[in-house]
């Protein structure tokens, strides 16, 4: 009987054959490894240089917090929301972070110990999907909604999951376009707020001209668990339940029966009112008169500072040192109080009445009456007043109800510059004008303080290496040395046919 004769190189191709199968079958077991540590510990390698993968202390300490499960429920599927795209008003496709939504909220299940659940939803093909949230009316593809166990929820709107950047040309239209994302801050605010007692109304003034750019603003309202609506005082009173008036820039004066509305709202207990205008306003004497009554007048004059970089218009605003509600606003100088009227506190207010300038222009600036603020150039002269001046004020008014003793405050916070509001000067990480408001509602609402979510804003693309990404390395790294092993074989067989 003839013996299988095992020659050298035979027995080298087999160990060069099991070597290989033993590096693929390792290959895979660790692929398998890192794809359940993924997805259950949450072990991901974010190698992008601005973080816009990373979670913040601040996300994390709320996660580890929570005492109800919450679900966050995407209105698309979850390839729907990696690769959505968003139009400008002239129909030109703009940058979209659908993948770094995806992965960034992909994290609160395993940060909140499942706590937090994570759902995409194709109401497509779930059209019933809606019905359990009462009221929630027609929703838009992408909306985030974040419920818990008790049926509250808070809708999220795609727009607010992005950060954006204003800008205005020379012919003053507006531009935008996201630059980064404040995904964090969006959820956080969806949790925080998923009492509905807690829920509050603001109010903006319509019907007299009033600033109407105001989109930052009312998202940051929004964010804050407010619900923004619109009244024209000629036709319309000022809801009972309303916990915030907003009136910025009219271009009209208001009657004295729409003032009269104005000063029945402020009598009630616990409400606020915010009042910004300027220079091309005109006169407004009824307006003026009623913020003169809470102690604040607002002169003709408009400050400027030829030493600020932004131009003699745009200047900066000074924190009161002796404001605790200031004490974590970062970048004090950074709030643009764009073309501000100077303000005055008026003495002999009656018994209730206290006011007190909370931000002030810097030592350099200086005051033109009735300037001419459409001029390029702007020069000091002799006939100038000579700064600081007070460019936002505090004022409130207290009484002591009859009968019950109780004391009932309503407060108004008057600013020089309507600007400020602007979507261009609100919402650029290059301000804190965001910061300076989300202290004052923090003082007047006892809100929570979202800007502790800080917006991601992103630079150019990076390389990055997260759960999709880590499969696709791996398989590379198991496709070379099945090639070589395929290599090693038809060699093998070459040679052993010769």
């Amino acid at each position: 009987m003839n013996k299988i004769n095992f020659g050298r190189r035979f027995k080298y191709g087999s160990m060069a054959v099991l070597l290989s199968i033993v590096v693929i079958v390792a290959i895979l077991v660790v692929n398998i490894g890192v794809t359940l540590l993924t997805e259950r510990l949450g072990l991901e390698v974010d190698m992008t240089r601005d973080g816009r993968y990373a979670i913040t202390e601040a996300t994390e300490k709320l996660l580890s917090g929570l005492e109800e499960e919450i679900t966050i429920y995407v209105v698309a599927t979850e390839a729907e929301m990696r690769n959505h795209m968003m139009y400008s008003a002239d129909s030109i496709p703009m940058t979209t972070y659908g993948n770094e939504i995806v992965e960034v909220l992909n994290k609160y299940p395993v940060l909140s110990d499942g706590m937090v659940k994570v759902e995409y939803v194709d109401v497509g093909t779930n059209p019933q999907f809606l019905n359990r949230f009462e009221g929630i009316g027609e929703i838009s593809p992408y909306t985030i909604i974040v419920a818990n166990e008790k049926n509250s929820y808070r809708t999220i709107p795609l727009h607010q999951l992005y950060y954006w950047f204003y800008s205005f040309d020379e012919s003053y239209e507006q531009g935008m376009s996201p630059i980064g994302l404040q995904v964090e801050r969006s959820i956080a605010s969806g949790i925080l707020f998923l009492d509905e007692a807690e829920r509050k109304t603001a109010v903006f003034i319509s019907g007299h001209g009033e600033a109407d750019n105001l989109n930052a603003f009312a998202t940051f309202l929004e964010l804050n668990n407010f619900e923004n609506l619109s009244v024209n005082l000629s036709s319309a009173d000022i809801p009972e339940e309303t916990d915030l008036v907003v009136l910025v820039a009219p271009k009209l004066d208001y009657t004295e029966a729409e003032i009269a509305k104005l000063e029945q709202y402020l009598a009630g207990d616990g409400v606020d009112m915010f009042v910004a205008l300027s220079p091309a306003n005109g006169e407004l004497p009824e307006l003026r008169r009623f913020i003169s009554d809470y102690g604040v007048d607002i002169t003709e004059n408009t400050i400027f500072d030829t030493k600020v970089s932004l131009g003699a218009a745009n200047i900066s605003g000074i924190l009161s040192e002796t404001e605790p509600m200031f004490e974590n606003v970062p970048y004090a100088n950074n709030i643009i109080m764009p073309l501000s009227l100077q303000l005055k506190l008026n003495e002999g207010r009656p018994t209730g009445f206290a006011s007190r300038a909370i931000l002030t222009s810097s030592d350099s600036s200086f005051a033109k009456a009735n300037a001419d603020v459409t001029q390029s150039v702007v020069v000091k002269e002799d006939s100038d007043f000579a700064g600081p001046f007070n460019i936002a004020c505090l004022s409130e008014y207290s009484t002591v109800e009859t009968g019950t003793f109780e004391l009932r405050t309503s407060r108004m916070l008057v600013l020089g510059s309507a600007f400020c509001l602007q979507d261009e000067f609100f919402n650029s990480s290059k301000y804190t004008n965001q910061e300076f408001f989300t202290a004052i509602l923090n003082e007047l609402f006892e809100t929570p303080d979202l800007s502790i979510y800080e917006a991601n804003e992103f630079a150019t693309p990076q390389i990055v290496l997260l759960n999709w990404e880590k499969t696709f390395v791996l398989s590379i790294l198991c496709i070379i040395p099945a090639a070589l092993l395929i290599m090693g074989v038809l060699v093998w067989f070459r040679r052993k046919n010769k």
